[in-house]
């Protein structure tokens, strides 16, 4: 099933959510840990113009992007919740990446 929530046209990402694929109760566990921070830091540090994409089956993947507002850019040392979390995924077998680049913050999670 797709769930897609959008918001006005002139925003890059336009308030998105995609999911596909079946969940287990581990892979829902695992997308519902990330879900709060990526939300939270978006709703801090972004613009809330996001799209997040989760897809369910023998591999679990969750890549979110959003723009980053305006004098938001964060020394490394203030990324403790991404800390946090990159741990608590570690511990369950999955990897984290996190990026920025033209503005544009992202993170993936594969499991």
């Amino acid at each position: 099933s797709t769930l897609m929530r959008s918001s006005a046209a002139s925003d890059v990402y336009k308030r998105q959510i995609h999911v596909s694929g079946e969940a287990t109760d581990e892979s829902a566990n695992l997308v519902n840990i990330c879900l709060t921070e990526i939300c939270n830091n978006i709703l801090k540090h972004g613009t809330h113009s996001y799209v997040v994409r989760i897809r369910f089956g023998e591999r679990t993947t969750l890549v979110a992007s959003n723009e980053i507002a305006a004098g938001e850019a964060q020394p490394d040392s203030a990324h403790h919740g991404l800390e946090m979390l990159e741990s608590r995924l570690h511990d369950l077998g999955a990897a984290m990446t996190v990026s920025e680049e033209d503005g544009i913050w992202t993170l993936a999670i594969e499991r």
